[in-house]
């Protein structure tokens, strides 16, 4: 009964493991056709900067979902969810007030230019 009862429980953390998302780098993945690869395959998890705290990437089966940018005490300062029929975009200043888009684009300048680089890197147009 003991043994069967550990067998079961190996079975269930090995296939929580095996299905359970995965995180990497940008520099661990590739873009082609605005889809998300890691060793050739759709990736499915979070991808984060190379630094691992400017911004996060979420794809399922190699498709973009949802990304996050985060302020440099890590507070989230822009989150874009997409699904097949809507996008639900949000940014935030750095107590987690939503702010207007165009508020956030004039007093967070620098990280704003980041959001653009990281579509260009999607679409696959650069990987600076």
């Amino acid at each position: 009964m003991f043994l069967r009862k550990l067998i079961t429980a190996t079975a269930v953390a090995i296939v929580l493991v095996g299905c359970g998302k995965h995180s990497v780098t940008v520099s661990e993945v590739e873009f082609n056709d605005e889809k998300v690869y890691v060793d050739g395959h759709p990736f499915t998890g979070t991808v984060w900067s190379d630094d691992n705290a400017t911004w996060q990437l979420t794809a399922t089966e190699g498709i973009p979902t949802a990304v996050t940018f985060y302020h440099n005490g890590g507070a989230v300062a822009y989150s874009m969810e997409s699904s097949a029929d809507t996008t639900d975009l949000r940014t935030y200043d750095e107590e987690g007030t939503l702010i207007p888009i165009d508020s956030f684009v004039v007093r967070y300048k620098s990280l704003a230019t980041e959001i653009p680089s990281l579509l260009q890197l999607i679409k696959g147009e650069s990987k600076d």
